[in-house]
């Protein structure tokens, strides 16, 4: 019993075994207050002019609090989410506080029966959640292995370790892995043994068919393996997505040696995840260089810079011939390639 008599003094004492309390005070109006647990406190004012006895009654228990919860939604990985074999992921579900008790951290969402897919058998709420109140709850769990569909019941628990509420689940579905595989379907530009001549840019391309069951992203890439690179970069990323069963076409410019010779550079495809997969495929070319035809020309002038007509040009080396200048300009066409030597003639003339 607590309260105070009409001089304010306070009293806070506990009934004997047989329920009484005796209080010395001034009289007048004094203020009592009785409790105990498991009941609802009774509270009164009363007048006290002379030595009295009072007794006071609980009329009505208090009542527990009830610990309910309700499934609000799935904030992540609603069911029947696909999943690859020994994928992680967290499952967050969030709930509500659809009872009269408050919530604190020592409640728990606690596995109750079917896949438990790695996960800890119970996971502390984050935070204290008051009655009508929402909390999130996360839960790291791992893929299975082995295809097939996966559901985990889960419940919560209250800080006594009693269960409560219905289950709740998670539901994934695992899939098989796919595979990456590669078919050469063929040259779109630039066949094998195509001739070109040295430092000629090209363009090569070929023409995959993506005969796996992954489907290839814009990051996977055609990359150089080995043999002549012909100044390609190391790596082309292919143009469009590419499903099962289609086909893209992989363009890489490149440029042909300086000397002749045949050349072949092999490539691969690699992955988003950096896996080359497929056999090589290649382009191959022949670099020529031409055996004719090249022309020499030149002007004959005299020392003032003025061109002499009628010098006969005398050429002789790889090829021999002559030509007589017209206004000192001279010209020999259709040579091969090699090397010579041209002499000028003109009477009164020393060259």
């Amino acid at each position: 019993m607590i309260g105070w008599d009409a001089g304010n003094s306070g009293f806070d004492q506990i009934t004997n075994a047989s329920g009484y309390v005796t209080i010395t005070g001034k009289p007048g109006t004094w203020h009592f207050t009785i409790s105990k647990t498991g009941y609802k406190s009774v509270t009164w004012d009363q007048s006290i002019t002379s030595t009295t006895t009072k007794h006071a009654f609980f009329t009505e228990k208090e009542q527990a609090c009830t610990d309910q919860a309700l499934f609000v939604s799935d904030i992540t990985v609603p069911d029947n989410t696909q999943m690859n074999p020994g994928q992680n992921f967290t499952k967050t579900w969030r709930l509500r506080n659809s009872g009269t008790c408050t919530w604190s951290t020592a409640y728990q969402l606690v596995f109750s029966s079917g896949a438990q897919m790695g996960a800890p058998s119970a996971v502390s709420i984050p935070t204290t959640t008051p009655p009508n109140s929402t909390v999130d709850i996360s839960v790291p769990m791992t893929a299975p292995t082995t295809a097939g569909t996966y559901t985990g019941y889960w419940r919560m628990r209250n800080a006594s370790g009693q269960i409560f509420s219905g289950d709740i689940w998670v539901k994934i579905i695992v899939v098989a892995a796919c595979t990456d595989q590669a078919l050469f379907v063929s040259d779109v530009t630039v066949p094998d043994n195509t001739q070109m001549s040295p430092g000629q840019s090209f363009t090569k391309i070929w023409r995959m068919c993506n005969s796996g069951s992954c489907t290839w992203t814009t990051s996977y890439q055609l990359v150089f393996w080995s043999g002549a690179q012909m100044g390609a970069p190391n790596a082309v990323s292919i143009a469009t997505t590419t499903p099962p069963n289609s086909t893209v076409d992989i363009s890489v410019p490149m440029i042909a040696p300086a000397t002749a010779g045949t050349y072949t550079g092999y490539w691969r495809m690699r992955n988003a995840s950096g896996q080359v997969f497929t056999s090589d495929i290649w382009v191959k070319i022949v670099v020529t260089v031409p055996t004719c035809c090249f022309t020499l020309s030149g002007r004959v002038t005299n020392s003032a810079g003025t061109g002499l007509t009628g010098v006969v040009m005398t050429l002789s080396g790889s090829a021999s011939g002559s030509v007589t200048t017209v206004g000192g300009n001279y010209s020999f066409s259709g040579l091969a390639n090699g090397t010579y030597m041209v002499t000028p003639s003109l009477p009164g003339w020393t060259f």
